[in-house]
């Protein structure tokens, strides 16, 4: 309906950046305004000593009956948690639930979720050794080693659901939950899966799609096109992450998937390429009625785009 959320506050931890840790927070925007602004949501916490620390992916959930959940990946100083939200008015959620790393069985970094129902949800380890071994974390980035996965939470206990992943970042699914949609940074993939019947916690690969970018997160439309956000240039993104004060390109895709079963025929259609000083990358892309926003994935800039079609 228009009503976006978005999380802020994630922290790339660096002794260059002098910039003040921003506090983690949900905001909210009506793109059926075209003066919108950021309104900070209030967060009704279930228990104190959970905190929204440094928030980052975030996927939502309605009910038949009209409710809404929101599901955001944490990353606290305790450890990688997902925590879910009941949308009690549209600035207003209420804290439910955390499910921790422990519970999930993730010894890496949580990056992107996407819930299957009310309390179950795919989400994606898209960094094995972060942050406890720093000489492999290097090593599973410059070589990009597929050894991160995707987990399925099936209300009471977490199952491998994909593995041999390299970055496993931004996941989604189908209108109908048929597929289910893995973008995988390091490769500059976009790999799709099949649930197995029955049997959710188990995904199958049934096609890769080149994607020729480093794609970040990925939003499936309603008419069930797929959005991406990417930093096309590698590079300037690792000169941009210690102050942040470079600039990092930063593209926006849309891809269609021809076809009613596997092999899908894609087409990839670039509606945005933004380089120079005013460029800090794109982590999303979400469009609505010809307006389309993005985020940058570690800095404070917003774009909002008019698109005439697409």
């Amino acid at each position: 309906n228009g009503m976006t959320y978005i999380t802020s506050g994630f922290h790339v931890p660096s002794p260059l950046n002098p910039r003040a840790r921003v506090p983690g927070r949900i905001l909210v925007m009506d793109l059926n305004k075209r003066d919108a602004t950021f309104i900070v949501a209030n967060l009704t916490m279930k228990d104190s000593s959970i905190k929204l620390d440094s928030p980052h992916g975030m996927a939502s959930w309605t009910t038949s009956d009209g409710v809404s959940y929101l599901y955001v990946v944490n990353h606290q100083s305790s450890g990688e948690s997902v925590e879910i939200f009941k949308v009690e008015s549209t600035y207003e959620l209420h804290h439910i639930q955390s499910i921790n790393d422990k519970q999930l069985g993730v010894k890496g970094e949580l990056n992107d979720v996407i819930p299957t129902g009310i309390d179950t949800f795919y989400v994606t380890e898209w960094i094995r050794y972060f942050p406890h071994i720093h000489l492999l974390k290097m090593m599973e980035l410059i070589l990009m080693l597929p050894v991160t996965s995707v987990f399925y939470w099936d209300g009471k206990e977490s199952h491998v659901a994909a593995t041999n992943l390299a970055g496993a970042n931004g996941i989604d699914r189908s209108p109908d939950g048929e597929f289910v949609y893995v973008t995988t940074t390091l490769r500059n993939m976009l790999e799709i899966y099949k649930p197995q019947r029955n049997k959710p916690s188990q995904l199958d690969h049934v096609q890769s799609v080149p994607l020729g970018t480093g794609c970040d997160n990925v939003w499936r439309a309603p008419d069930g096109s797929l959005w991406m956000g990417c930093i096309p240039r590698g590079m300037e993104f690792v000169d941009f992450i210690p102050s942040l004060d470079s600039y990092c390109s930063a593209q926006l895709l849309r891809l269609t998937l021809s076809g009613s079963d596997v092999p899908f025929s894609p087409f990839i259609e670039e509606v945005l390429m933004l380089t120079g000083p005013a460029s800090k990358g794109s982590a999303f892309a979400v469009h609505h009625k010809g307006r389309v926003i993005s985020g940058a994935p570690l800095s404070d800039v917003i774009l909002m785009c008019e698109i005439s079609q697409v």
